[in-house]
């Protein structure tokens, strides 16, 4: 009975230190729930701006950069365009699917890419958040099988993404 009930202690344990988890960056005006093992690494870039990576479990596993640019006169479409371009330029590309996504607050593309690094089998998912005459993007890569790199998680967190001037 002993072993039974530190099995069920631990195992409870293990599932709060997954339970998600909600990230603020008041610098950038954003805020994400992270799903799963899904955690925050924030740093200071070479020009002493503060930056974070959001990694799961280790960078190779699964590793999600958010960034946001001003449309100017681009439709959305091209944008995403342009950088599938780049990147099936930069890395051999076994699959490449574009769909709409509908997000949270925010609405937009997702993209999936099925590609090769080196000799390692590698998933991208990445989403085009449309806000106004900017667009945010979440470009997450890891290890094609990787527990993080699952639609289910990808989307949950991307449908959770909201800027912080929406929560006002």
């Amino acid at each position: 009975k002993v072993v039974l009930i530190l099995i069920c202690v631990f195992a409870g344990a293990s599932t709060m230190a997954q339970a998600d988890r909600e990230f603020i960056d008041k610098a950038n005006g954003y805020k994400i729930t992270l799903a799963g093992n899904w955690r925050s690494e924030s740093y200071t870039d070479a020009v002493g701006r503060q930056k974070t990576e959001f990694v799961f479990e280790n960078r190779d596993l699964g590793l999600m950069k958010v960034t946001r640019e001003n449309l100017g006169r681009s439709a959305l479409q091209d944008v995403v365009r342009r950088e599938v371009d780049e990147f099936t330029n930069c890395f051999t590309c076994i699959f490449v699917r574009q769909e709409a996504f509908a997000g949270g607050s925010l609405s937009g593309i997702r993209v999936a890419l099925f590609y090769v690094e080196g000799d390692r089998r590698m998933v991208g998912t990445f989403y085009y958040l449309q806000d106004k005459e900017a667009v945010w993007i979440l470009r997450l890569n890891g290890r094609a099988g990787s527990p993080g790199m699952t639609h289910e998680i990808t989307d949950s967190m991307a449908r959770s993404f909201c800027t912080v001037c929406a929560l006002l």
